[in-house]
């Protein structure tokens, strides 16, 4: 499965990207008020490392909550925020 859907969110900063975030758009993973599952946030979670995994390989280091690939442009990082339980991928440009 190297493909998946995603929900894509592009900041800008003086005219120029500074940072894309990346979100499974899968139907079955989505999380609303109604029926909020941490499974479905952990699921998302997984699916993120997995696919970044087969195409980046192994991350530059793993903490509690995210999975932190660093390159000389910045660095790309799947995480859970615990406080408001968004998911994602968020890769960030220096």
């Amino acid at each position: 499965m190297n493909e998946m859907n995603f929900w894509i969110i592009v900041h800008f900063k003086n005219d120029f990207v500074s940072r894309i975030e990346l979100e499974n758009a899968e139907e079955s993973l989505i999380n609303n008020y109604n029926d909020w599952s941490n499974s479905k946030i952990e699921k998302k979670k997984d699916s993120h490392d997995h696919w970044l995994k087969r195409n980046l390989g192994e991350p530059s280091y793993i903490k509690e909550m995210s999975t932190i690939y660093s390159f000389p442009f910045g660095q790309i990082t799947s995480y859970i925020d615990q406080k408001s339980g968004e998911v994602g991928i968020a890769i960030e440009y220096k």
